[in-house]
């Protein structure tokens, strides 16, 4: 487990942080505490973010600050992780993220559980399945909730949202950034077969 008490400021690229098989098992608690300048630049990889795939439904990454982010990942790029399963309360102040599929300003790919009173500034870009504060939930709806993305969002290709570029059920969130992209392309939600309520 992870708890910030102080601010910190990255002067080198970041190296995703894992414990397990490439994966994080543990709560990260921010203390909102911010990081500033986090940058990396990893064009190819999949997995990308300031932790490669957080793995614990019984854990949380939460209450942790972003500011001026430079990320550069592959497929699966976010900026609190790659992958993620619980994260609340987690704020991107200013900066760019771009990847190849699966992009996100939060999170890449959403396993289960859910993001909650997380918001996104940074402007986001890659192929496909491009959203402000997901790039896609996995599976089953998980709950995007209380979420708001004002950070550009575009896709070269299909599937971009202001929220998620693909499924999530999504409630109370609000999206005041510009999105563009080929087919499939909203304001809260690309494409999804759950459902969105009261958000805007």
């Amino acid at each position: 487990n992870l708890k910030l008490f102080d601010d910190i400021y990255l002067k080198d690229e970041w190296v995703p942080v894992t414990n397990v098989n490439g994966q994080y098992y543990g709560t990260i608690d921010g203390q909102g505490h911010t990081i500033h300048d986090l940058t990396i630049n990893q064009s190819g990889v999949s997995m990308v973010g300031f932790l490669v795939r957080q793995n614990d439904d019984n854990s949380q990454v939460a209450n942790l600050n972003f500011a001026n982010v430079n990320i550069t990942g592959g497929t699966y790029t976010g900026v609190v992780a790659g992958g993620g399963e619980v994260i609340r309360n987690c704020h991107v102040l200013s900066g760019t993220v771009r990847g190849k599929t699966y992009v996100g300003g939060i999170v890449g790919d959403m396993y289960s559980e859910e993001v909650h009173n997380c918001t996104n500034k940074a402007d986001i870009s890659g192929e496909s399945y491009i959203g402000g504060i997901i790039g896609r939930s996995y599976s089953d709806g998980y709950n995007i909730s209380g979420c708001i993305n004002s950070g550009s969002v575009t896709a070269t290709g299909d599937y971009a949202g202001g929220i998620s570029g693909y499924h999530g059920n999504v409630k109370d969130c609000e999206n005041h950034g510009s999105v563009t992209g080929g087919n499939y392309v909203g304001g809260i939600i690309g494409r999804t077969t759950y459902s969105i309520s009261t958000s805007h």
